[in-house]
């Protein structure tokens, strides 16, 4: 019953890559996970908005809002990626089983969205705008908060499995399997990134 409630949660904190190299700590980066597990014990369905009982009765969708961080290098921000890949793992899971019960849902995934998080970690902050550099065009295109929330009323209208935004990410994700290899074993060598770790340790250190 908590799953709306902990989704719209989880949707709250910016789709950002490089919030640890601003010096967020790891609590804070895992807390979009443990809230949702928080809000799963505490909460009962008196104060819920909308429960997943009530989306089976109308054969509604549900959607989950997720992040290309599910599936992109984890520099810098491991913990938060981590808990993006759960939040994908949570939207496939219901995906297959309201499927039984004659509801659906998906997944919406966003790149970077420009909003003020965005820039104190990303514009605002020296590591950060090294590790933005490092993500290549179109990946490193932002969208505004107002196209992120089309694309959401979007996949709820068509009952989208999987959607995503900005354009370029649907290309990575498809190919994910294989292109992450290729990436990880670039990225292994690359003495640029290798440097920019030890400024991350050294600022975690000071």
């Amino acid at each position: 019953a908590a799953t709306a409630y902990g989704t719209n949660r989880l949707a709250s904190e910016s789709e950002l890559t490089a919030m640890q190299a601003a010096g967020l700590s790891p609590w804070r980066l895992a807390r979009p996970a443990l809230v949702f597990g928080l809000i799963v014990a505490l909460m009962d369905e008196d104060r819920m908005v909308i429960t997943v009982d009530q989306v089976i009765e109308n054969h509604g969708h549900v959607v989950v809002v997720g992040s290309c961080a599910a599936f992109s290098p984890p520099v810098g921000g491991s913990p938060y990626m981590i808990s993006k890949a759960a939040v994908e793992q949570l939207g496939r899971a219901l995906h297959l089983e309201l499927a039984a019960v004659g509801a659906s849902a998906g997944v919406v995934y966003f790149g970077i969205v420009d909003t003020q998080m965005t820039r104190d970690a990303m514009d605002d902050d020296e590591i950060g705008r090294e590790l933005d550099g490092l993500l290549p065009w179109p990946l490193s295109r932002r969208i505004s908060a107002d196209e992120a929330a089309r694309v959401i009323a979007d996949a709820i209208k068509s009952r989208a499995a999987q959607a995503m935004a900005p354009a370029g990410w649907d290309v990575y994700a498809l190919l994910r399997g294989v292109a992450n290899v290729a990436v990880d074993r670039q990225l292994i060598t690359d003495r640029k990134l290798h440097a920019l770790i030890h400024k991350i340790e050294a600022r975690k250190g000071a």
